[in-house]
């Protein structure tokens, strides 16, 4: 039995060979998995100086915030991007070890694809803006760090309690 499947599965790979299918459309190979990254609070501290920042590793879930904390609101400052005026936190994201190309990376959060690296604001991270409203507080981001690498998902969650600075004049 074991003659057979090892012939059938050189047969399907010489298939692939000759056919001039990429590998990876018929399943003959699978996308690498690089080590998470670990996302903490920016290095400006967007979002306030007291916020609590707290890394789940285990299930990639980022939680900002806590019972009695508040996220500072910002007016817009076109100088720096910010184009609406909000309430923001700020995410860093180091990309993981061995990772030096971004060429072929890409990321995807609030409905919004950057690809070939232009997300990075450092040699080797990004920090994200994430706007946090009443209602927009979870967000998703996915990242695929290498063309032949599986996309990576985290979670940012503003936890319960946490209160958003309103605008003073």
């Amino acid at each position: 039995m074991q003659k057979v499947l090892k012939k059938v599965t050189v047969t399907i790979l010489t298939l692939c060979l000759l056919l001039g299918f990429s590998l990876s459309m018929v399943g003959c190979t699978e996308k690498i998995e690089l080590p998470y990254s670990i996302l903490e609070r920016d290095p400006a501290s967007i979002g306030g100086e007291n916020l609590t920042y707290k890394y789940d590793a285990h299930e990639r879930i980022l939680t900002v915030g806590g019972q009695g904390e508040k996220i500072d609101f910002y007016t817009v400052n076109d100088a720096i991007g910010r184009t609406m005026a909000g309430n923001y936190i700020g995410v860093k994201i180091e990309a993981p070890e061995g990772v030096d190309n971004f060429k072929e990376s890409e990321i995807e959060y609030d409905g919004i694809v950057t690809k070939n690296g232009e997300f990075l604001v450092g040699k080797n991270y990004t920090v994200l803006r994430l706007k946090v409203t009443e209602r927009e507080r979870d967000f998703e981001i996915k990242i695929k760090w290498k063309k032949d690498a599986k996309k990576q998902t985290y979670k940012v969650h503003i936890a319960e309690g946490t209160e958003l600075e309103k605008y003073k004049k």
